[in-house]
């Protein structure tokens, strides 16, 4: 890190400059000792996006989606996927001291699911996504495009379901496991009344198989009473912004609700109280 806020690496062909004030990643070729600066190539704006990658899919779930999205070029992005990326690293920036904050209350766990049909311009993938809480804030979350192409939205979300299905098993094994028992049935929410429709329809039949097998997995769940699914409307489906890009206010309520906050505000508060 150099004074003037700028990170260098070194290799021994090139030497690589990141200017943290305007996101601007530069490459410089070493020829005879000397460094002749020059625009960045594939490789070094590949590593840079992969790293971000890599630092959010565990920290940063507000812009999950958006790094999965990218992630799909990471071998053949254009201009756009690059000012995509930058984009996505100054709202990092304005939003540095966002993290996920608890609480001690009496919130059950309880998950949000959701599904986005044929999301995906290239190859019209859907894009699942889902979002466990507890103590106030989000414990497990996943956004990923679906492996095969949903022939309709009740599809698409049946898919989102049957992984939240699955999702939930896991936690309420591990919580139990640490002596955090999990009342059941563990709540669903899901802005599909056609999906939860056709899983409560004894008669319904999928002609797709692997859609046939999932219905048939998350009607089980609802049988033993592990889960129940209960609709909630889209403008407050708290997973929404795992699935699409959204609009500010709506991913401001999302992000809210996921149990991310500004750090900075809530330590100047417990200091305020301290003194």
């Amino acid at each position: 890190m150099t004074d003037n806020g700028m990170k260098v690496l070194f290799t021994r062909e090139r030497a690589y400059i990141f200017n943290q004030e305007n996101e601007e990643l530069l490459s410089a070729k070493r020829i005879n000792g000397l460094y002749f600066i020059e625009e960045a190539d594939e490789e070094a704006r590949n590593i840079d996006v992969d790293n971000g990658k890599k630092f959010t899919m565990g920290t940063r779930i507000d812009i999950n989606y958006a790094v999965t999205h990218l992630s799909q070029f990471n071998n053949c992005f254009k201009e756009d996927h690059w000012k995509a990326a930058k984009r996505v690293l100054r709202y990092l920036k304005g939003t540095i001291n966002y993290e996920l904050t608890y609480s001690r209350n009496d919130d059950e766990l309880k998950c949000y699911a959701d599904a986005d049909w044929g999301n995906c311009k290239i190859d019209r993938h859907s894009f699942s996504g889902y979002l466990f809480t507890l103590s106030g804030a989000a414990i497990s979350w996943t956004s990923k495009k679906q492996r095969t192409v949903a022939l309709s939205s009740l599809e698409a979300e049946l898919v989102s379901l049957s992984e939240s299905c699955k999702e939930a098993i896991y936690l309420r094994r591990f919580l139990d496991e640490l002596g955090y028992p999990i009342k059941l049935p563990l709540l669903i929410h899901n802005d599909s009344q056609g999906a939860q429709a056709t899983i409560r329809n004894p008669i319904y039949r999928s002609k797709t198989k692997h859609i046939d097998i999932r219905n048939n997995f998350i009607k089980q769940n609802l049988d033993e009473g592990i889960v129940n699914i209960q609709y909630l409307s889209t403008d407050e489906m708290v997973a929404d912004f795992l699935t699409k890009s959204l609009s500010k206010m709506k991913h401001e309520f999302c992000t809210t609700s996921a149990g991310i906050t500004d750090g900075s505000s809530v330590y100047k508060d417990a200091d305020a109280l301290s003194t």
